[in-house]
């Protein structure tokens, strides 16, 4: 006979990855947003989107942690990336500092849902402020 309550339990146990992914992507397609929002011009838009995400980004968020500078962690596109850690078994990470970041990935998840929230408030905003 099949053992089922263990495998409910372990196929049920990460469905709240989900609502993280959801919110990771809504989270920096909102900073897309943003940007083409105050640039209206898409090329424009496009090339800063990417060089934020591809190389601005990365580099701050490196060069913070050299310098053990903890405010890196705290970058838009950085937040919602830290909501759901790589896999385990990429064997990038000792098990200590993957439950670390399993356990920060609630905080993480509130930190985006914030800053996607003062996004989308300051568009509305200076949307209801700017004469068309």
């Amino acid at each position: 006979m099949k053992n089922t309550a263990a495998t409910d339990k372990a196929g049920a146990s990460g469905i709240y990855f989900i609502a993280y992914f959801f919110l990771q992507t809504f989270s920096q397609l909102s900073i897309a947003f943003i940007i083409g929002f105050f640039s209206r011009k898409s090329f424009i838009a496009l090339s800063v989107f990417l060089f934020l995400f591809l190389i601005l980004e990365p580099i701050l968020t490196k060069v913070l942690e050299m310098k053990n500078i903890v405010i890196g962690h705290f970058l838009p596109f950085e937040i919602s990336d830290r909501m759901i850690p790589p896999p385990a078994f990429f064997g990038r990470m000792d098990p200590a500092a993957y439950d670390l970041a399993m356990k920060n990935a609630g905080h993480h998840f509130l930190y985006t849902l914030v800053f996607t929230l003062i996004v989308w408030i300051g568009c509305f905003r200076f949307n209801m402020k700017r004469d068309l």
